[in-house]
């Protein structure tokens, strides 16, 4: 009798098991072999997509950016090159420039393990407008970084009087 009641009760077992957890076993197999075959999917496309020319031009290209504006940052010892720089733009726009003066480093930010400043630049001028806004187009989008921050302009004849103040990022300190 109790050997009969153990055969029912192995009997049950497996009856539940083939109902119950067998099922479940099942489902989870089939989601693995899913996700198994997504990521063999990624993976190839990722390896095609690494061996493509577009990917090599576009990091050819992200270098020479970053290659391009890392010039525009300078150091300290280059403050005399960027005035004589913005000498040589404003007379290139026909910008006569009376004075111009370097003020004194201010710290801007940290940037990892570098450090930028501003410094700020003061130029006294005489140009027409459609000169003035060539210049400061040119110096802002020229090679460094350098920003307008205040303009004030004084109208005269033939020329307008043109105070200006620039900002100037240069590395280090």
């Amino acid at each position: 009798m109790n050997r009969k009641k153990i055969i029912l009760a192995i009997f049950v077992f497996f009856i539940l098991d083939l109902l119950l957890i067998f099922p479940f076993q099942v489902k989870c197999f089939v989601n693995l072999f899913r996700d198994t075959g997504n990521l063999r999917r990624k993976l190839s496309l990722f390896k095609q997509e690494l061996n493509s020319p577009d990917l090599f031009r576009e990091q050819t290209s992200l270098k020479q950016d970053i290659e391009r504006l890392q010039s525009k940052i300078i150091v300290l010892q280059d403050i005399s090159t960027v005035l004589t720089y913005i000498s040589r733009t404003a007379k290139a726009n026909n910008v006569e420039i009376q004075e111009i003066s370097a003020g004194l480093p201010k710290e801007l930010t940290k940037i990892g393990e570098n450090s930028f400043s501003h410094i700020p630049i003061n130029i006294e001028a005489q140009a027409n407008f459609h000169d003035l806004a060539w210049f400061m187009n040119t110096i802002e989008e020229g090679k460094y970084f350098i920003e307008v921050k205040e303009l004030n302009i004084r109208k005269g004849n033939p020329y307008h009087r043109v105070k200006m103040s620039l900002i100037l990022v240069m590395k280090g300190k």
